[in-house]
């Protein structure tokens, strides 16, 4: 996956209606990530390379695409599993390398198991 994503008015959809969260995150701008380059650890070259997306709140976004071009890569990122090398993951222009392990945006500490 590389290159730049963008997304139309026409893709973005609405959130339910009545849907509440407990301890859910009041968002502004959402997640983003700004040229971010990412490499799984002992891989001789990035996965991705310059990836820019924005998802704001309520927008359902879907990463689509053949075996090995970063799809699971890009979601490891967002949810902090893999530092990128270069660029940066935000959450509300925040860095989420920054966010508490434990904070409502990052509810996974970096000791729970996986499934």
């Amino acid at each position: 996956m590389t290159g730049r994503a963008n997304t139309t008015a026409g893709d973005r959809a609405e959130p339910a209606s009545g849907l509440a969260l407990r301890g859910a995150l009041a968002l502004h701008s959402g997640l983003a990530l700004h040229g971010v380059h990412l490499r799984h650890p002992g891989a001789d070259r990035d996965a991705v390379r310059d990836l820019h997306l924005q998802v704001t709140p309520g927008e359902i976004l879907c990463l689509v695409g053949p075996n090995g071009c970063g799809k699971s890569t890009t979601l490891a990122a967002l949810g902090r599993d893999l530092r990128p090398r270069r660029g940066s993951v935000t959450l509300d222009g925040g860095d989420v390398w920054s966010l508490p392990a434990a904070s409502p945006a990052c509810p996974r500490s970096p000791s729970a198991p996986r499934v």
